[in-house]
């Protein structure tokens, strides 16, 4: 087997470019629908440029037209009777949505044409949206019989619950741009300029110290998620730890010497 038919059966991709480590899901043919072994490679990656220092920004993307089109239902249907695959699924697509806000790292979901199911939900619970203009988010379990379960804690978390409700028992589609509107993507951009404007962004990101993004994404949820009298207390404890690093020295000095 080649090379390239290797790199083309992996289900997941992987590659580091200007500190910006990037995950490609490598489904192309079934909309990168999501079976156990993509998930089980999703979760390794993940925690991998988590370790890898060199990596100071996540970007999650989808080869070929889709960002995925949410769960492999062959797969699914292959494992109706047996508990302990599904007991073993569910625990891992538990762990993803559980894992992307607390890794150390910004994680971006780089997303066009499909992103729907549990594809949307890996999209949504990402920390930043760049979305090309051809993007429909969806939650269609509803449509099939299904339960959206695992995905919706993530999005009662991030939109208002009259919508989020909205998008869960109805399965409709979310078109880019009122997906931009609901504030559930950061851009919308021509389909022909997402990798090149989700490069430029997850860069900009990744120039910037490793601790103070990491000081800063952890602040940020506890912030946004916390109690508040908690929520100051974390932020005066990062706040003296920041002005301790050498970084914040350095930028200090840099602002004052500045010309």
């Amino acid at each position: 087997m080649t090379e390239q038919a290797v790199r083309d059966s992996e289900p997941i991709l992987q590659e580091v470019e200007n500190k910006v480590g990037y995950i490609t899901l490598n489904r192309p043919n079934n909309y990168n629908a999501l079976n156990t072994e993509l998930m089980r490679n999703l979760k390794r990656s993940l925690l991998e440029f988590n370790k890898n220092e060199s990596v100071h920004c996540i970007v999650i993307r989808g080869a070929g037209n889709a960002f995925s089109a949410g769960a492999d239902i062959k797969e699914f249907s292959s494992q109706t009777d047996n508990k302990a695959k599904i007991e073993e699924r569910a625990q891992l697509t538990m762990e993803i949505h559980q894992m992307v806000n607390k890794l150390d790292k910004p994680v971006i979901a780089s997303v066009q044409g499909y992103v729907y199911a549990g594809g949307c939900g890996i999209a949504l619970g990402s920390d930043l949206v760049v979305a090309a203009d051809n993007a429909v988010f969806s939650y269609p379990e509803i449509k099939r019989g299904f339960v959206p379960a695992i995905v919706s804690p993530n999005l009662v978390r991030i939109l208002d619950r009259k919508r989020a409700f909205e998008l869960l028992i109805t399965g409709r589609k979310l078109h880019a741009d009122e997906a931009y509107s609901w504030g559930l993507v950061n851009e919308v951009i021509p389909l022909e300029d997402l990798a090149s404007r989700t490069k430029e962004f997850a860069e900009e990101i990744a120039a910037y110290s490793l601790n103070a993004l990491t000081m800063t994404k952890n602040l940020f949820y506890e912030v946004a998620e916390g109690d508040f009298d908690n929520a100051l207390q974390t932020a005066r404890q990062s706040n003296i730890k920041m002005r301790q690093t050498d970084a914040f020295k350095k930028g200090v000095e840099s602002f004052i010497n500045r010309k």
